[in-house]
This record gives C-alpha cells, structure tokens and sequence, in this order.
C-alpha cells in the first residue's frame, strides 16, 4: 500500500539498489560414494569394495537462461552412464518447461530379497547381474511461483540374470529376466517453504501419480497403479525455536509389484529414525515425522578472509538442537516376504544436532530409540523434514 501510493506522487522516486553475490554454476565434482541406501548402514560393515566413483559434471544457468545440463560417468561397484538436459522456460509467459534424461546402468551385485529387514545381496566378479536402460520427456508447467505441475513418460528396460529369478521368482514379473514396459508420471507441487534445503517456515504439499505399464510393447507385462503424497509444515515459534511435521504415504492399486519394483520404507529419506539399518516391505505406507528446533547458533557468516573469490569466501552456518519422534506403519500383502516390521505400528524417538552450512548443505547427527528397544547414533546428510 505504501509503494501504491508514493508511486501515485508524481513528484517523488523511489532508488532501490540490490547488491548480491552469484552462486558458482559449473561444477565439474568427482565423487566417490558408497552403494547403500544410507551412510549408516554401511557403517556397520565399513566395507570400502562398495564404493564407486566417477566424475559428474553440472553446469547450471546453461546459456545464461536458467537451464541445466548434467552429465554422469560413474564405475566401481555400480556403473551408471546418463545425461540430462532441462529448459524451465519455452515461452513468452515463462510458464513451460522441457527436460530429457537418459540413463545406463548396469551391477555386479544385486539386491535380490528381503529377510529379516534385511537386504540380501548376489554378487558376480566377472559378469553383471542387472542391467538397465532408461529414458524420459518431461514437460513442466508454473502457473505460479509457488505452484507446478509436470508429465513425464518414460521408457524403462531391464535386464536380470536367471540367478536372480531362481532365487527370489518373484524379483521380475513372469518370472521374467527381461521386463520392459512404459511409465506415464504426474507429479505436483505446492511450494512456499523459505529455504529449500533446511526450511523453519512455511509448507510444502506435492502428489504424484505413477502408470507403470499401458501394454503397447509386445513383451509389456508391468501393470502398477500408485500414488504418492507428501505434506510438511514448519512454524518459528519464536526467535530461536521452531517446529516441524511431515506426513508422507502411498497407496497402490491390488495387483502384483515385482520385487525390484516395490519399495516401501528404508530407502533414500523415507524411514522411521531409529529404523536405518532395515527395509521394511509393502505397497502401501504412511509416515509422521516430527522435529522440535532451538537454535543453538542461529545462522550467521563468516568471510574468509585469504580468498579473494566472493563467490567462495562467504560461510553461512548454524546449529540446532532437536527433539524428534517419527511414527509410520507398512502394509505388505505379500506372504512370502512378511515381517515383524511390517503390518504393525512403528515408532521411534530422539535427540539430535544438525549442522546447516556452505552451499545448503546438511549434516544430522541423531541419537535414537525404536520400538523394538534398539538405540544408535545415526548420521545423514538432508534435513529430516
């Protein structure tokens, strides 16, 4: 309203200046990571044969115009080969976007069966039990800053060795050692959190729907129909304490999910803390977690003085305290892979210490209890909500 009517004074201007510094766009990174579905359980074994490396290269603000190209070379323990190219805008408006991926891979060792929450794992030294091929066109759609909606249609075909199908039939649909099919994704998004990468404020709504299989190939045998939903909101209580909660869940149609195909709670950061070290089976699920903040170091910078480069001398960093507990529960309607995990209730509770920094990233150490009366210190690198 103030600027509504200083701008109606013919007499009077206003001079707004904006100093900032650009984030870095070319990022030539080699990697060496670790082929688990955290760090946490591959601590338990601390084997260093399960590591791969490569070098990935990301060039953002491709052009000058927002887009991105990435290029992945990664061998050792997994091999994977891909690329991918995105254009956020392609009109006038600034609405429509376009994005390809293609992606190779293919491992010496997979994970074939579920016991005892437990992932079991064949591995070949001279010849690749699984290979894939992947390749997807997505089109994206902001009709709003904070809103999207995107379509994506994928190709997907893999390649398992008949070890794999012996011992576990239900690994590949048919018992097949080749399954390839078509997937048709939508996905939307309802974003106002204040940082993307360790948010305190806002909300954050998205749902997708995933069609695995239409049958337009003569061999197309996938059929599976799910969706998928996330809600987070993050309140500041006060100058240094903060609340959030997040509710994730799936659903999916009756029908048979291969093995490889479904995937429950324990991967990437869909898991009840307390529960790292276990995969837990089911094709439909819902998970509560929820974090209460202080600020131990609210966000603050430091310059480094001996670099001269604005773009890398500049720290930003904080520590908060947390008090956590997260609920969930699996249901899995298959009977060879049923569990004390799944179809019961979970639960499990603690306290931790997050550490926000240099260029978003994130570093959680958690000290936690679950439901079966196990305890641990857990390391991750994302925020847990």
């Amino acid at each position: 309203d103030t600027l509504k009517e200083l701008s109606s004074l013919n007499e009077k201007k206003i001079n707004i200046k904006i100093d900032f510094i650009e984030r870095w766009y070319f990022w030539p990174i080699p990697f060496f990571e670790i082929a688990e579905r955290n760090f946490n359980t591959w601590w338990e074994t601390k084997d260093l044969r399960r590591a791969s490396y490569g070098l990935f290269l990301t060039q953002e603000n491709f052009r000058g115009k927002k887009e991105t190209f990435k290029l992945l070379l990664k061998t050792g323990y997994d091999e994977q080969y891909g690329f991918s190219y995105s254009i956020p805008f392609i009109d006038k408006k600034q609405r429509l976007g376009i994005g390809v991926v293609g992606i190779f891979s293919q491992n010496h060792e997979v994970a074939y069966k579920t016991e005892e929450n437990k992932l079991l794992f064949l591995k070949s030294k001279t010849n690749y039990l699984q290979k894939d091929y992947y390749f997807s066109i997505q089109a994206t759609s902001r009709s709003k800053i904070h809103i999207s909606h995107s379509i994506q249609a994928t190709y997907n075909y893999y390649n398992f060795a008949d070890t794999i199908i012996k011992l576990n039939p239900e690994y590949s649909q048919s018992k097949s050692t080749k399954n390839e099919y078509f997937s048709l994704i939508y996905f939307f998004k309802n974003d106002h959190r204040d940082d993307v990468s360790y948010p305190l404020n806002g909300y954050y709504f998205d749902f997708e729907l995933v069609k695995n299989g239409f049958h337009l190939l003569k061999d197309e045998n996938i059929d599976i129909l799910f969706a998928r939903t996330t809600f987070r909101k993050y309140w500041k209580l006060n100058k240094r304490f903060f609340y959030a909660s997040g509710l994730t869940a799936k659903v999916s149609a009756s029908g048979f999910q291969p093995y490889y195909l479904q995937k429950g709670l324990g991967y990437g950061n869909t898991f009840v803390r307390g529960y790292e070290y276990y995969v837990i089976d089911g094709q439909n699920y819902f998970l509560c977690k929820n974090n209460l903040k202080f600020a131990l170091v609210p966000a603050r910078i430091l310059k480094l003085k001996f670099l001269n480069w604005e773009k890398f001398n500049t720290i930003h960093y904080a520590f908060y305290l947390n008090l956590l507990g997260d609920a969930a529960y699996v249901y899995n309607n298959r009977n060879h892979n049923k569990t004390d995990l799944s179809n019961t209730f979970l639960f499990g509770y603690g306290i931790g210490l997050d550490f926000v920094t240099y260029y978003d990233k994130v570093l959680r150490i958690e000290y936690s209890f679950n439901k079966i009366g196990e305890k641990g210190i857990f390391i991750n690198f994302v925020a847990p909500i």
